[in-house]
């Protein structure tokens, strides 16, 4: 029985144990073509930068985030640092609410 042409009707004259092998190559085959398609694609995607002037690392790579240094630290704990970015941390809002001068802690 060609399986590309069968219909569901088809499928349920079929034994359960032959269908179940048929389900395992299936599941097989599926994952092998994953395989190849993904290779093609990946030449295809590669030759194509290559004729743009990239390399398809440098298209696909994920950029690297920048450290950003340290511009505050807490003088009660010196692990407690903020890079002046972002929400102030509790710490940072105690120190100012306690009427001290942000400048007092920078580094």
């Amino acid at each position: 029985m060609n399986l590309e042409n069968a219909s569901l009707d088809d499928l349920k004259k079929i034994p359960l144990a032959r269908l179940l092998d048929i389900q395992s190559d299936l599941i097989l085959a599926i994952e092998e073509r994953k395989i190849n398609d993904k290779q093609e694609l990946i030449e295809k995607l590669s030759t194509l930068a290559t004729e743009s002037g990239f390399s398809i690392n440098e298209l696909f790579s994920k950029k690297v985030k920048k450290t950003v240094p340290v511009k505050y630290r807490n003088p009660d704990n010196s692990l407690e640092t903020w890079t002046g970015r972002g929400r102030k941390p509790k710490w940072i809002q105690e120190y100012i609410a306690s009427g001290k001068n942000l400048e007092d802690v920078e580094v």
